[in-house]
């Protein structure tokens, strides 16, 4: 290990899907499931700390595909420690029912589809918690209406998890306002 690496909490991979198709008799085949494993040998060996994912939940016609990927790689291995799903749900608000497939999928701790089967039986060590979505839309003085809306239903779908499964935020905007207005009032309600 690297003298560097004491100082490392953690790794995420920054692919947010499995690309490509999925032999699901051997997931490994897949290039991005392959290197994915080989980024988590070496993260976990050479510098001995955590492998965190956060790919986007289903949309678009090919939903029900993009969340059977993920929940293969989440629920039959161990390659990341943390899988934090983006719902998606905040900028595409056709998609509302993905708030109740992540919230279910993080309630079992198992990937599950929208409503609430798992995609596969999990067998994994690894941890899955939601990532909140959010923008400059949200924060005063702006507060647009929809974008508000959708912002509090994260925080209706969320809110349970917040002492004891990793959230993550995502934010497009200054990040002091949000802070303030939004991402510290939702730890301390």
């Amino acid at each position: 290990t690297s003298k560097w690496s004491k100082n490392i909490g953690g790794v995420y991979m920054n692919q947010e899907a499995v690309y490509g198709t999925m032999n699901y008799n051997d997931i490994y085949a897949n290039s991005c499931v392959k290197l994915m494993s080989e980024l988590s040998e070496r993260v976990h060996a050479l510098l001995n700390t955590k492998f965190l994912w956060i790919p986007y939940y289903g949309y678009g016609t090919n939903a029900a595909d993009i969340i059977k990927k993920i929940g293969y790689v989440a629920n039959k291995t161990d390659i990341f420690d943390y899988v934090v799903i983006q719902p998606h749900y905040y900028f595409d608000e056709t998609v509302p029912e993905n708030l109740s497939g992540v919230q279910n999928s993080i309630r079992k701790q198992s990937v599950s589809y929208r409503d609430g089967v798992e995609v596969v039986a999990k067998t994994s060590k690894t941890i899955i918690g939601p990532e909140m979505e959010l923008s400059w839309k949200v924060v005063p003085p702006n507060n647009y209406t929809d974008c508000l809306k959708r912002y509090n239903e994260y925080v209706s779908s969320f809110s349970e998890f917040r002492n004891d499964k990793p959230i993550i935020f995502y934010w497009d905007g200054a990040v002091q306002n949000a802070l303030i207005h939004r991402i510290n009032p939702f730890f301390k309600e």
